[in-house]
């Protein structure tokens, strides 16, 4: 059964999704929380979360994330999503889920689960792997 601080997160986090300011993602992380996802070779502390906030957003400054559904247990929330964007000109959408080990409101952890492939068909391969590449900071 989720609690009242793991339901104030999920709100929290549609909410910034839905007109992101890179600087706003701050308040999700504890300053020891890492976030992980598949274009990145390594997790990156929370401290860097914002720049690379940014730096999706220049490669899709419209970016919009959608929650879908979410479920909690214990300290640890899945919240299943929608983004989409525009990128290179074209529309792109895929769909993911994040996984957060929280302590009170905020996260500790934060693992993203999607399909890069796909979304590197949509954005056409070579320039996916680019743009991908620059904007996990690797």
């Amino acid at each position: 059964m989720a609690t009242t601080e793991t339901t104030r997160f999920v709100e929290r986090f549609s909410e910034v999704w839905r007109a992101p300011e890179p600087d706003a993602f701050a308040a999700f992380w504890h300053s020891d929380g890492k976030l992980f996802h598949p274009t990145m070779e390594e997790p990156i502390p929370s401290s860097e979360i914002p720049a690379y906030i940014k730096s999706v957003q220049e490669v899709m400054p419209d970016i919009r994330l959608r929650v879908r559904h979410w479920a909690a247990q214990d300290d640890v929330v899945f919240v299943e999503w929608t983004a989409s964007a525009t990128a290179l000109g074209s529309p792109v959408s895929w769909d993911g889920v994040d996984r957060f080990t929280l302590r009170g409101e905020r996260a500790t952890e934060g693992v993203a689960y999607f399909d890069s492939a796909s979304l590197s068909a949509q954005f056409g391969q070579t320039a996916a792997q680019s743009d991908l590449g620059r904007v996990s900071g690797r």
